[in-house]
């Protein structure tokens, strides 16, 4: 019996769970009416992280986000939440870097696969920090996401994730 998955499955389980959840793609605005509140690096995560897990100290820089940027590869085995309509927080895991230029999710070019332990699916993501959540609180907008790191690893202090 032949156990491999042909990689547009992932893709169709994605396209799949997308449609059932929310028909149009939610448009995320990550802008503030409070000043304060956006100029202040005392962020609290309100939604507690799964156990043994906290949100990553330092973001992921823009290189390591860029579509068919190598730089990439270096978040490759990192955990992130997700925030999925009807779902709200799940945890995934990001297992691979995309570089395949026509591999595309609502006309933007996917950057990253992530699986989903909770379901055993994978599917491509779009993750930037135009996207990224620095609040993580049950009120975020959806399709926003966070990166994570075992709580008990110690800071770095070289500035990378």
């Amino acid at each position: 019996m032949d156990t491999r998955i042909h990689p547009l499955g992932g893709e169709y389980a994605y396209a799949l769970r997308t449609h059932i959840t929310s028909l149009q793609p939610a448009v995320v605005d990550m802008s503030s009416d409070d000043e304060e509140a956006a100029s202040s690096d005392n962020h609290v995560f309100s939604y507690p992280p799964p156990p043994g897990f906290r949100p990553v100290s330092i973001l992921p820089t823009t290189t390591m986000l860029a579509f068919l940027e190598p730089a990439g590869l270096q978040l490759i085995g990192h955990h992130i939440l997700f925030k999925w309509p009807t779902y709200g927080w799940c945890l995934g895991r990001i297992s691979e870097w995309n570089s395949n230029p026509r591999r595309q999710v609502w006309k933007q070019v996917v950057n990253f696969i992530v699986f989903n332990p909770d379901d055993g699916s994978s599917g491509p993501h779009c993750l930037s920090l135009d996207n990224y959540n620095i609040d993580g609180d049950n009120d975020s907008p959806n399709h926003t996401w966070l990166l994570l790191e075992p709580s008990n690893r110690q800071h770095s202090s070289s500035g990378q994730v």
